[in-house]
C-alpha cells in the first residue's frame, strides 16, 4: 500500500529537515585551501607516507603509490602520517 498524503508530508518534511541541520552544519567547517598532491609532496621531502582521509599513499621511488579512495568519503587537506626519520 502506498504512502498516505499525512504519511509522505511527515517524510518529505524529515527530508528537508536532515538536508537543512546537515548544510548548518556544513557551515561551520572553515574553508580549506586545496593544495596539490604534487605541491604537497614537494612542500615535505621527508614524508614517507600522507592520507588526504580518502586515500593512503605511499612514496615509492619518487613517485605516489595510493590506495583507491573509500566510498562517501571527504577529502581533508593532505597530513604526513610517516617520515623517513620514523
Amino acid at each position: 500500500m502506498p504512502f498516505s498524503t499525512p504519511s509522505r508530508r511527515i517524510l518529505v518534511a524529515a527530508a528537508v529537515f536532515v538536508l537543512v541541520v546537515s548544510d548548518a552544519s556544513m557551515a561551520d567547517q572553515p574553508a580549506v585551501v586545496e593544495q596539490s598532491m604534487a605541491d604537497f609532496i614537494k612542500s615535505e621531502p621527508d614524508c614517507m607516507e600522507f592520507s588526504d582521509q580518502c586515500s593512503v599513499c605511499a612514496m615509492e621511488n619518487g613517485k605516489a603509490v595510493c590506495s583507491t579512495p573509500r566510498i562517501a568519503c571527504i577529502k581533508r587537506a593532505y597530513m604526513c602520517t610517516r617520515r623517513t626519520d620514523q
